[in-house]
């Protein structure tokens, strides 16, 4: 008990004192884990300035510490923070807490290296350096935003977003981040067309990608299917793309869970 109220009184929390609601931020919350970020700094005055109260972690403990005694409005993690831990921290803040969480990356950063995040929905993506405008636009967006995590069913077949998961009849099929996406993707488009092109701009965020790269994940895809058993089939559409086979629009439905 002593090593957590040690750690307690080392959170690096700085409230704003306005709590009439005025400024841009209407007495909402923000959290930032950014180990890189003063907690003084121009940003957090002039959020405050604006009624957003706000707090800065250089320690996940902190972070969880913060969403189980007083939830943020939204949860902002930096890139310069991204490992298991921030991982782990996301899965406590949606799944637990309900807290929304964005995801800040600088521009030399690969969104490859964050497919997890970014496939599971965590949104918006905001730059870092952060821009004031930027983190008011993303706490008016989760303010009103569900945060029930999203399934996709098809017929048998189920997937969970926030889980990364796919479950046909029962039985968990092992997909990567990447196959998990062009999967959910084909699957809600129940048998129409997606192109390459629209396949790559969710797989492969903000970067170019070939043709070959595509085709490669979509065969690896099929394998997996296949292994699994899985009545359905990603078919070659000619002057389109691909297509999800074997499933009727009837069957096909988005679930808030």
């Amino acid at each position: 008990m002593t090593i957590i109220l040690e750690d307690l009184n080392r959170t690096e929390r700085s409230y704003s004192a306005s709590h009439d609601g005025s400024g841009d931020g209407h007495g909402r919350t923000l959290a930032i884990f950014d180990p890189d970020l003063a907690g003084d700094g121009a940003l957090v005055r002039e959020l405050r300035a604006l009624g957003v109260e706000v707090s800065i972690h250089h320690d996940p403990f902190n972070v969880i510490v913060e969403m189980a005694t007083l939830p943020p409005s939204l949860l902002v993690i930096s890139s310069v923070a991204w490992g298991a831990q921030a991982a782990r921290i996301i899965a406590v803040a949606r799944e637990r807490f309900e807290v929304p969480v964005a995801l800040a990356i600088e521009r030399t950063d690969d969104p490859a290296d964050f497919a997890t995040a970014i496939v599971a929905g965590i949104s918006p993506l905001l730059d870092r350096p952060y821009r004031v405008d930027a983190l008011l636009a993303a706490l008016r967006q989760t303010a009103s935003r569900d945060l029930r995590d999203e399934t996709l069913s098809i017929g048998d077949l189920v997937l969970n977003a926030s889980a990364l998961s796919a479950h046909y009849r029962g039985r968990r099929i092992g997909l990567s981040a990447k196959e998990f996406a062009a999967l959910w993707m084909l699957g809600q488009r129940c048998g129409l067309g997606v192109t390459p092109l629209e396949l790559g701009a969710v797989i492969w965020p903000d970067r170019g990608t070939t043709l070959a790269s595509t085709r490669t994940l979509v065969r690896r895809l099929r394998v997996r299917l296949a292994e699994a058993q899985v009545k359905l089939s990603v078919t070659t559409v000619r002057g389109i793309g691909y297509r999800l086979e074997g499933c009727c629009v009837e069957s096909c439905a988005v679930i808030a869970t």
